[in-house]
């Protein structure tokens, strides 16, 4: 059995906080969770990684693919939030699998690993975007 999953305490930032992304929330006991549950910011009572929300099977925790998989209010972007410490988790077959069908299914990726970024998409208007903002166009 996993301990309590206390990885997005780690990879997310936590504005209310002033807790950086990729540092340890100081407020996490690490396997054990929240040292101020009670009082946590409300960012924190309502995020569920995909996971936690039981779309991501059990061979896909955050404890064992060193990734926490978050979807977007709207349902089209995915940010897959990496730990950097483990080199590129998201390569892992198991990941890539589970990018790969978010991807087939048109939601866009991001990885976020440290201070990196990769994005994957089908989406042909999202890739418009992006070429516009790497040459420095307007939207």
């Amino acid at each position: 059995m996993w301990d309590l999953c206390t990885l997005c305490c780690k990879l997310l930032g936590v504005e209310e906080l002033n807790k950086p992304v990729g540092t340890w929330c100081s407020h996490c006991k690490k396997g054990e969770g929240c040292g101020i549950y009670p009082t946590r910011p409300e960012v924190c009572r309502i995020f569920e990684c995909l996971w936690l929300q039981g779309i991501l099977p059990e061979k896909l925790t955050p404890q064992r693919t060193h990734c926490v998989f978050a979807l977007a209010e709207d349902g089209k972007v995915c940010t897959v939030n990496a730990d950097p410490d483990y080199g590129q988790p998201w390569e892992t077959p198991e990941v890539q699998l589970a990018i790969d069908a978010l991807v087939n299914c048109g939601i866009t990726v991001v990885v976020a690993c440290g201070n990196r970024r990769k994005l994957i998409t089908n989406d042909p208007a999202m890739m418009g975007k992006v070429v516009e903002l790497v040459e420095g166009k307007k939207q």
